[in-house]
Formats: structure tokens, sequence, C-alpha cells
């Protein structure tokens, strides 16, 4: 998975042939750390169980190892960390526990041991009916 960046600068100068300059920079940038999808939504009714998941896949060739460091839901969700490729894919399975109507937020957060990826978060949206 690649993420296409395309930037554009304008440089101005005092040449009389040439006195605007664009240029335009487009690259594939691969991602350290990918997570699918980028946050979670538990909409449903109260009395029906709502499960919602998460993956995480490391692109690096360095195993990645994920940590929960805070949660801000635990009254409302509950979480699983499942290992499906060690140190390449991991799989986070959310759980609504709230039975009151209404709505709620938070996150989980996850430390890594990448140095350029350090915390990861995944939001979570919760509306109950």
């Amino acid at each position: 998975m690649h993420k296409i960046i395309h930037k554009k600068a304008t440089i101005f100068s005092n040449d009389l042939e040439s006195p605007k300059l664009i240029v335009s920079i487009k690259a594939k940038v691969k991602p350290i750390i990918s997570i699918h999808p980028r946050s979670v939504s538990l909409r449903g009714k109260k009395d029906v169980p709502i499960v919602k998941q998460v993956t995480v896949i490391a692109h690096e060739d360095i195993p990645l190892d994920i940590t929960p460091v805070r949660f801000t839901l635990s009254d409302k969700t509950s979480y699983d960390i499942e290992t499906i490729d060690k140190g390449k894919t991991y799989r986070i399975t959310f759980r609504n526990k709230w039975k009151i109507r209404g709505a709620y937020r938070g996150v989980l957060e996850l430390k890594t041991n990448y140095p350029d990826k350090p915390l990861l978060k995944i939001k979570i949206y919760g509306f109950i009916q």
C-alpha cells in the first residue's frame, strides 16, 4: 500500500525572463504502519451486540511490537488484540458494553517499538439507540 503525495511550490525571482517558476514533486510514500480502518464506529441498538475490527500492519522488515498505553473507554467498550502474523499483522476487536442511549467517543493508544512511529491512535466513536 502506497500513498501518493503531490506538492507544488512557486519560486519568485528577479530574473526578467523567468520571474516565476513552479516546481512540482509527486512521490509514492510507503507507510511504516497502516491501520485499517483508521477509526471505529460502534453504532447500533443497546441490546444488540456491536463488534468492529481494526487491522494493524507493519510494512518494515523489523518485527512490530504493540503495547496498549491508554484506553479512555473502559466503561463503554472492551477490546482484544490478536496476533495474526507475529511481528507483522494484528487484529483489534472492539465490543460495545454501553447500554444507555447516546453518543460517546474515545481513543486507544498503542506504543510501538518503531522510533519513527512510536505511538498509534485509534479513535472510537459510539452511538447507541
